[in-house]
């Protein structure tokens, strides 16, 4: 995308990144996608708000241009506050401030103060700790939306390329086993996928569910072609085959074809 398309929609850009009103939302929305900004709609649904992210995944979905919606499902994450690391404040300073305020009191012994130090250590790791887990926790409603109205297009090539990518490519677990099972469950999809050859896809997209049915099936599927992954030599697919196939007597022909 040119620099120049930054400056040239700058107020639209504003827009979907501001709190406007959900008309003012649609309207500048709208316009993007009648200028047929793709790559920047594709851009702008990492860190717009959700409801014009909505509004531009309904009018890509409507226009047939899926590709820009695999940046959203792939890279948007959630919008939260900054972690702040308990590093050097929270309980240490506390406890050592109100050690150093007993003015009119002894010496605190050495073992005491050992317990504090301890203690207010633990207590910070303990505390960034559970904001680093919270941070990893992204619970983005978009990705998700993205994922499920696309499955609705499962049957149109270009839709489906999307979602293996997104299958393959999302920063967010849960939404790669999303888009795997929409894959996984579309039977065209997966039959579409063997009759061109895409097993590293096939096998890709079968982890990601984390399901051993999903699994097998795909195995089952890969065994039906074994001569031609011989012929082609698919070590991966092969071995996939051998590891994980139902029946016995095709994973023993898989080890052989390895050997």
């Amino acid at each position: 995308m040119e620099m120049s398309t930054l400056i040239r929609y700058r107020d639209e850009i504003e827009m979907v990144m501001s709190a406007a009103t959900s008309t003012q939302v649609q309207s500048t929305v709208d316009q993007l996608v009648d200028q047929q900004e793709w790559e920047l709609l594709g851009i702008l649904l990492l860190t717009g708000l959700e409801t014009a992210a909505r509004r531009m995944i309904a009018l890509l979905i409507e226009r047939e241009i899926y590709e820009p919606l695999a940046w959203g499902a792939c890279l948007r994450r959630q919008l939260r506050p900054p972690i702040i690391s308990a590093a050097g404040g929270g309980l240490g300073r506390r406890v050592f401030r109100d050690i150093d305020a007993e003015e009119d009191t002894a010496g605190v012994p050495e073992h005491i103060l050992a317990d504090a130090t301890e203690m207010a250590a633990a207590a910070d790791q303990q505390r960034e700790a559970a904001q680093q887990r919270e941070a990893q926790m992204d619970r983005d409603p978009i990705r998700s939306y993205i994922v499920d109205q696309l499955s609705r297009h499962l049957n149109k090539p270009e839709a489906r390329e999307v979602v293996v990518t997104i299958a393959q490519a999302s920063a967010w677990e849960e939404t790669r086993r999303e888009a795997a099972l929409k894959l996984a469950n579309h039977k065209p999809s997966v039959q579409a996928l063997l009759a061109e050859g895409r097993t590293a896809d096939l096998i890709a997209i079968s982890n990601a569910t984390g399901l051993e049915v999903v699994t097998g099936k795909t195995a089952q599927g890969l065994g039906d072609k074994l001569s031609e992954l011989q012929q082609a030599g698919d070590m991966e697919a092969l071995r996939f085959v051998a590891e994980n196939h139902p029946d016995a007597s095709i994973r023993a022909a898989a080890q052989q074809a390895l050997s």
